[in-house]
């Protein structure tokens, strides 16, 4: 399995464990007509950590802000997988072969698809290492 990689930008939003704080991030999206690709919420304390893929990056910035959402872009590897058993372990295998570490990960998968793409955040200084090992590798032959 040869697969398709882009390092890609993901927002990140803080937002305090609050009824209604998402649905404020949402709404400020929705008003931008921004369309979320991927989104991931995990609760880290008295916030939770949201983690977007949007269609306009800058519509989504601009509508976050005009909000008062504080965020961060991040640099995240969008790996396209056959939706298939094993298909994920596959990629992890080869950066743990290579000793580059996932610092976090989370799948975007339309309903009905015959691929996932899984997000995955790798050092900053392990980039180019994971993005010539994904790229390069045929991934099938460590099945």
């Amino acid at each position: 399995m040869h697969v398709e990689t882009d390092l890609i930008d993901e927002i990140t939003l803080y937002v305090p464990n609050i009824a209604g704080q998402v649905n404020r991030a949402l709404k400020a999206l929705a008003e931008a007509e921004v369309n979320l690709l991927a989104f991931s919420l995990e609760q880290a304390g008295p916030y939770g950590i949201v983690r977007l893929i949007v269609s306009d990056m800058e519509k989504a910035k601009a509508s976050l802000q005009k909000y008062a959402f504080g965020l961060t872009v991040t640099k995240v590897f969008a790996v396209a997988i056959p939706h298939e058993p094993g298909a994920l372990q596959d990629v992890t295998e080869v950066l743990a072969a290579n000793s580059i570490s996932i610092e976090y990960g989370y799948v975007a998968m339309p309903q009905k698809a015959n691929q996932a793409l899984i997000l995955l955040k790798v050092s900053n200084e392990k980039e180019d290492e994971a993005r010539k090992f994904l790229a390069s590798r045929d991934l099938n032959e460590i099945r």
